[in-house]
């Protein structure tokens, strides 16, 4: 009897840990990786937290190395090809319930977007050092590092504009187009 006990709690302690971050509370999934890829959470400093590497919570940071990339999908719809050295951090995404838009921060790097989703108005904002990109159902790429940001649009259209205070401009940046801001 004691022994059957001794079981069952140490059975309920493992359930526990895996319920901690449960799947369902994800946002998305990296579906595939190649070379050296690196996810960690802003929001968790102990082990449990990147148990399950694959799939992403918010405030995960996606870094990766030389010749290195990885794709994920978000559970918005959205697409990301993260290319060699670049980092990316998952804050929220939209949902149907909260109709806070999507929103993604990276210091540096290359990235492929691809918004597959029915929503009519921004639903991912996109900021980095220097600019603010927001878009609906678009098809974009982003490339950014310390001191400026460029944006190519391949389907679709994207507000761009510096994070600057004193700039006051922004664009709107369409299927074929591209910008860049310092």
């Amino acid at each position: 009897m004691f022994k059957n006990y001794i079981k069952l709690c140490i059975l309920i302690i493992i359930l526990m840990q895996y319920n901690l971050y449960p799947d369902t509370v994800g946002i998305g999934k990296i579906i595939n990786k190649k070379g050296s890829v690196k996810k960690s959470s802003l929001n968790c400093d102990n082990d449990n937290c990147n148990k399950n590497d694959a799939v992403i919570f918010p405030g995960d940071r996606i870094t990766t190395g030389k010749e290195s990339s990885a794709d994920i999908i978000l559970s918005d719809g959205t697409s990301i090809q993260i290319m060699e050295r670049s980092d990316i951090i998952i804050y929220n995404v939209i949902s149907k319930n909260k109709k806070t838009p999507t929103g993604i921060f990276s210091d540096y790097g290359r990235f492929k977007i691809i918004q597959q989703n029915d929503y009519l108005e921004t639903s991912l904002i996109f900021k980095t050092r220097t600019s603010i990109i927001k878009s609906v159902c678009s098809s974009m790429s982003v490339i950014t590092g310390s001191s400026e940001a460029g944006l190519f649009i391949y389907n679709g259209e994207a507000g761009f504009a510096s994070i600057d205070p004193s700039i006051i401009k922004a664009y709107i940046v369409k299927s074929g187009h591209e910008s860049f801001i310092r």
